[in-house]
């Protein structure tokens, strides 16, 4: 599996538990691929 669809597969879960919140997402995205520097 490629780091690109390992990532669209965390993003679609946490998407799932997350519901409605798509700009706090894609933060806790961004800072997980920053080692948590935002």
């Amino acid at each position: 599996m490629s780091h690109q669809a390992s990532f669209q597969k965390l993003k679609e879960y946490a998407q799932s538990q997350i519901i409605g919140q798509p700009k706090l997402i894609n933060r806790l995205m961004i800072a997980l691929l920053a080692d948590g520097h935002l």
